[in-house]
């Protein structure tokens, strides 16, 4: 339990810093990428370690495989130091960036007004409100959806491990080209962002639907898998595109001594809906029986989907309000 407790330290400590860090390296014109980037380094390195533990733990024990992945962090911290430059904070700030290269500093920093002044923020709150019902449905995937279509399917454990593998790969894909794909939106229009968001979240009900309800194989002779798979990974690649983008918007409505503060909000709401969707997912299967619990809860994105468009209103007011606070601020640095 210390360990886990020491290790979530590490993971939870760090995260919120590095998008923080994402915020300055990266003007507002290339943060969806760079946080699609980011998203594609983090979803390789899980499958990585999945693997790693699938293939070593089954013969050398559970401990090994956290051994193996942990040694090159050591190593990677050093040539982290050595190698990283630390951004300078607020230097991606269009109004702030001539005034610290001429070596003007940046002053501004956390705290409790500027914390209490986060929940002021419309986009915020939004982002807060759609990320846990947002987490939800993918208990049903990553919990239950091998058993679901092992047994109330008919297909063999091995292709419903597939499945839920195909979906797996699907999502890392959907969230980096999402990404890519928000970042060119933004830069055409910024409503464009929380409308890409909105609209595949909405959209991806529609697959989750069909590979819920895909007709039961039992008693059919070596059932054709290919339809499931193709399903799978629609549902995967359509619904992470939102992922990275809600990244991008959050650090583009809040000043830079605030990103820090703001991801760590962002990662409790997401990390409560992870722990919570399970048990919501649990007792709709003893009131309604397993199908009717999964489609319910597919209707979670529903929710999810109506919050992120409504951002389509309050992003860019957002967005202007903080263009309008740094520029008072670089009001003040040059006096």
């Amino acid at each position: 339990m210390a360990a886990d407790f020491f290790t979530g330290i590490g993971i939870g400590g760090a995260l919120p810093l590095t998008y923080s860090m994402i915020g300055d390296y990266f003007s507002a014109r290339n943060r969806a990428s760079a946080a699609a980037w980011l998203g594609l380094a983090q979803g390789m390195g899980i499958a990585a370690g999945q693997l790693l533990a699938g293939f070593i733990g089954a013969q050398h024990g559970w401990r090994l495989p956290f051994i193996i992945v942990a040694l090159p962090n050591f190593l990677f911290i050093i040539l982290f130091w050595l190698t990283v430059k630390e951004p300078v904070r607020g230097n991606a700030e269009e109004s702030l960036r001539d005034l610290i290269e001429s070596g003007k500093v940046y002053t501004g920093k956390i705290n409790w007004n500027l914390y209490r002044d986060l929940f002021k923020i419309k986009t915020n709150i939004l982002i807060f409100l759609q990320g846990i019902p947002g987490t939800v449905p993918w208990g049903v995937f990553f919990i239950f959806l091998n058993d679901f279509y092992s047994q109330d399917k008919g297909f063999s454990v091995e292709v419903a491990t597939l499945i839920v593998m195909t979906v797996g790969g699907a999502a890392i894909i959907g969230a980096f080209v999402g990404g890519l794909w928000g970042n060119k939106l933004y830069n055409i229009n910024p409503r464009y962002l929380p409308l890409l968001c909105g609209s595949t979240t909405l959209l991806g009900i529609i697959p989750m639907a069909l590979l819920l309800n895909y007709p039961s194989q039992i008693g059919v002779e070596n059932p054709s898998m290919i339809l499931p798979l193709a399903i799978g990974f629609i549902t995967g690649f359509t619904i992470t595109i939102t992922g990275p983008n809600v990244k991008a918007i959050l650090l583009n409505v809040n000043a830079p001594e605030t990103r820090g503060s703001i991801f760590s909000l962002f990662n409790l709401t997401d990390d409560l809906g992870k722990g919570f969707g399970p048990v919501i997912i649990s007792m709709l299967i003893v009131a309604f029986g397993r199908l009717w619990a999964f489609n319910i809860a597919n209707l979670f994105w529903l929710v999810c989907g109506v919050l992120l468009l409504v951002m389509i209103i309050t992003f860019p007011k957002d967005e202007a309000a903080l263009n309008e606070l740094l520029k008072q601020r670089a009001k003040e640095m040059r006096n």
